[in-house]
């Protein structure tokens, strides 16, 4: 979406130091996507969304609580039982359609981004820029790692795992998250994104790029007459969700989880999850 109008309000209250401005005006730009709408919270409960520039909370996002949390792993479950029957070749095609519906919302990325952490927006672009190097990497790489042959026969697939919770970083909020979103699709996971306490917004307009991004490939999958389009239809919704907050439950019964940040969290992470599979960076 063009945000060009929005900037300039938000530039103008940061100018004028008026942080009310910047807030209904956030807010209201925020409004436009229907996952920020369900998680936003008009009392202080939940989560606090902190605002970095102006050094004050901005408003409240509902946590996740332990029932959306079982919720959220069942319901992932179930997607990725169908979406891991599909080849590495149409997950790929996936993976098109999706960068694509990204790009489509890249400034409005790029402006929560912005508006959580106090990056110029230029760097925020930059930071979206990088992001598509994973895709890049995935088109490139997949088919060959997730598949190998030797001597020209192939030595069987990777499997997906199930559930992978993604857990990005403040500093780089999507660039990092990204990465660990496009290799858990790849391989045949559906994916719950936790993004950082502190720079949780991106995830609202990536959230509706994912939903355009999952109608386009069902709609095509019907049409091609794939064999697994009903089934993925049914669950395509669920495979890729999001969270809010901290949730012990969700990170504990993950089948994978990425988690980006610092080493005590990670350790903490670690520990919790016993011997499940646990990527920390």
């Amino acid at each position: 979406m063009d945000t060009t109008n929005i900037t300039q309000e938000l530039r103008a209250s940061v100018k004028d130091n008026d942080f009310d401005t910047f807030n209904n005006t956030y807010v209201n730009f925020l409004k436009r996507f229907d996952s920020f709408n369900k998680s936003h919270s008009s009392s202080p409960a939940g989560v606090t969304v902190h605002n970095a520039i102006f050094g004050k909370d901005n408003f409240f996002l509902k946590q996740t609580n332990d029932e959306q949390a079982t919720n959220l792993l069942n319901n992932g479950q179930e997607a990725s039982n169908v979406f891991g029957q599909l080849s590495v070749e149409e997950r790929l095609d996936f993976l098109k359609i999706l960068e694509k519906k990204i790009k489509n919302y890249e400034q409005d990325i790029s402006l929560t981004i912005t508006a959580d952490t106090g990056k110029p927006l230029l760097i925020a672009k930059s930071e979206m820029d990088k992001g598509g190097d994973w895709f890049k990497y995935a088109y490139e790489k997949a088919e060959k790692q997730l598949s190998p042959t030797r001597d020209g026969k192939t030595m069987g697939s990777v499997r997906p795992l199930g559930v992978a919770q993604i857990i990005g970083a403040y500093n780089y909020p999507y660039a990092l998250a990204i990465g660990g979103i496009v290799g858990a699709l790849t391989t045949g996971n559906s994916v719950i994104v936790s993004a950082p306490l502190k720079a949780p917004n991106w995830v609202f307009p990536f959230m509706q790029a994912a939903k355009e991004a999952l109608d386009e490939f069902s709609t095509k999958a019907k049409t091609e007459e794939k064999p697994w389009a009903t089934d993925f239809a049914e669950h395509a919704k669920d495979l890729i969700q999001y969270s809010v907050g901290v949730n012990q439950k969700l990170t504990a019964n993950a089948d994978v989880v990425h988690f980006v940040g610092s080493d005590t969290v990670g350790e903490i992470i670690r520990k919790s999850r016993g011997q499940k599979r646990t990527i920390l960076e």
